[in-house]
């Protein structure tokens, strides 16, 4: 059987617990948050801080890689640490922690596979904003993200 999207997120919140262990991870299925395209990437006020979000970016494409005897899926997931920040006093714009967790992060990622999904065999990067605003209310957080997609072989249907 193939991996499917929650296989995908499973292994990356997997990675993730073994890159970061003491930063628990949120997982998040469907649109990432009920505004298209909000830079918390479905972090709420009631998730830890500081945390990792993962969550579904867009519907699989399927068969763009595809053979004769297999059917290409490709599943695309938004990683994003989200961590509080003292507003008007924490620069957003110069975290070394932020700059730090991104480059462990690429290469914990790059050219391999992910914790417990054998079936990827190609993993691609889209680096998303590596600082973004506060969630309003009473918590200011700083979010960077990562647009990741990983792409499985199924079998085709005869």
């Amino acid at each position: 059987m193939s991996a499917d999207a929650t296989q995908v997120m499973a292994g990356i919140a997997s990675s993730l617990a073994t890159l970061r262990p003491n930063i628990p991870t949120v997982t998040r299925k469907g649109q990432p948050s009920s505004e298209p395209g909000s830079p918390l990437c479905g972090w709420t006020m009631a998730d830890p801080c500081p945390c990792f979000v993962v969550s579904a970016a867009d519907p699989e494409t399927i068969d763009e890689f595809g053979s004769f005897e297999t059917v290409s899926v490709e599943y695309k997931v938004i990683i994003a640490y989200v961590k509080p920040v003292v507003a008007g006093v924490t620069p957003r714009n110069d975290d070394d922690e932020i700059r730090q967790w991104r480059q462990d992060f690429r290469a914990a990622f790059y050219g391999s596979t992910i914790a417990d999904v054998t079936q990827v065999w190609d993993i691609n990067f889209k680096s998303g904003q590596t600082y973004t605003g506060d969630a309003g209310g009473s918590r200011a957080v700083s979010v960077s993200s990562e647009l990741m997609s990983f792409t499985v072989n199924e079998d085709r249907p005869s």
